[in-house]
């Protein structure tokens, strides 16, 4: 679990990196996925990171297990080899800590219209059983 949460760190504490306008650095902002853009490794190129979950895996005891993947530049996405979450919920903050009304996000960041005085604070929760 801890590679999941380090992941999870370094990829969110990146968003918007090197973006000429990182008021577009979140392409979609749902509960349960998200899709921004990044330079993510240093290399001089804007990539693209998603982060979500699959279906339920029905093989299992637990019946709650999801894959949790992450989709890297619109490579297939990879999954936690092994590990599985019974949770993952993402909520979205303003700069003042009053959160986002999801539809309004989604179009603003779809429209490209300004959001200059937008700072992006995720909370994340996900669990593991």
């Amino acid at each position: 679990m801890a590679a999941i949460v380090q992941d999870l760190e370094s990829d969110f504490r990146k968003i918007g990196y090197t973006l000429p306008d990182p008021r577009l650095s979140i392409a979609l902002a749902d509960t349960g996925h998200i899709k921004f853009y990044s330079d993510l490794y240093r290399t001089g190129t804007i990539d693209s990171v998603e982060w979500f979950t699959g279906p339920v895996l029905t093989t299992l005891p637990n019946p709650n297990i999801r894959v949790l993947f992450r989709k890297f530049n619109g490579d297939d996405a990879l999954g936690a080899a092994g590990l599985g979450v019974t949770q993952f919920y993402l909520r979205y903050f303003n700069a003042k800590g009053t959160p986002f009304i999801l539809s309004m996000l989604s179009t603003t960041a779809r429209s490209g219209q300004s959001r200059s005085h937008c700072a992006w604070r995720v909370r994340i929760r996900f669990r593991m059983r």
